[in-house]
């Protein structure tokens, strides 16, 4: 089987870099883009792109706008936009993405939610005074007076 590489941000556009050598234990929190080849045990927040690289090992709950998932996660994922899982991935923990896309190979143990996208709420029809005569006359109608009811001797009530 041949295994696709996906495409990376150039590595001008990845302010931070940990690589395979490196072992952290703490939380990781950027504001830009992240490529992890190491462990890290701790949380990670990233506002941008999160690439865990194949070697990649992170044990902690992870938060980005988007990810491109080819190492292990043991812990939650919770991505904005697009969560790319390689054939080489291999996520334990729920997830819960914008959008998802799951290699042939890759391992996912655990729950998804992928949450509809906001709908606008209908409006409230406002009734102009020819429909709110209209309505309030076929209320009338509907309407039943003391007058009309009659109850005879032996009718069960």
């Amino acid at each position: 089987m041949f295994k696709t590489k996906l495409p990376e941000p150039p590595k001008k556009d990845i302010e931070t870099i940990l690589e395979a050598s490196v072992d952290v234990k703490g939380n990781l929190k950027s504001d830009g883009n992240v490529k992890v080849d190491g462990k890290l045990e701790g949380e990670v927040k990233v506002k941008g792109h999160l690439i865990a690289g194949d070697p990649a090992e992170i044990k902690g709950n992870v938060t980005c706008n988007s990810a491109l998932i080819s190492g292990t996660i043991d812990g939650n994922v919770k991505v904005k936009g697009l969560l790319e899982l390689t054939e080489t991935a291999k996520v334990i923990g729920d997830i819960e993405t914008g959008s998802l896309k799951i290699a042939e190979g890759a391992i996912f143990i655990g729950g998804c939610k992928m949450p509809e996208p906001e709908e606008e709420k209908p409006k409230k029809k406002l009734l102009s005074g020819a429909d709110k005569k209209e309505k309030s006359s076929v209320e009338e109608k509907e309407k039943i007076t003391p007058e009309e009811i009659k109850i005879e001797p032996g009718d069960e009530v």
